[in-house]
């Protein structure tokens, strides 16, 4: 004699994704720059957007990082950044985000 049990289906959370990978910089001009990256290699859940982030190179410090003032969706895989200073050095950082991140 056995009694059966009652199943339980569940679903794991997504956890952050990988970050994107391949960022590059194309068409740099005096005041403007275009980056391209492509899709994290963890999306770990749906990626439903980038953030794009870009900081002066001759500043150390993390707090210096600025968002670029624009959300792209996850098809959106390059941003030409305008109004940049001339001779200047930048560098440029972008995040995944997906539901939970």
């Amino acid at each position: 004699l056995w009694t059966s049990s009652v199943s339980n289906n569940f679903t794991t959370k997504q956890t952050a994704p990988s970050p994107p990978q391949n960022i590059n910089t194309e068409r740099v001009g005096a005041r403007f720059v275009t980056v391209k990256w492509s899709s994290p290699v963890y999306e770990n859940g749906v990626v439903r957007r980038y953030k794009v982030f870009v900081q002066f190179e001759n500043s150390s410090s993390s707090t210096n990082w600025q968002r670029v003032n624009k959300t792209l969706n996850a098809q959106q895989t390059q941003l030409t950044l305008h109004g940049l200073t001339p001779v200047t050095t930048y560098s440029v950082w972008v995040a995944a985000i997906n539901i939970d991140s």
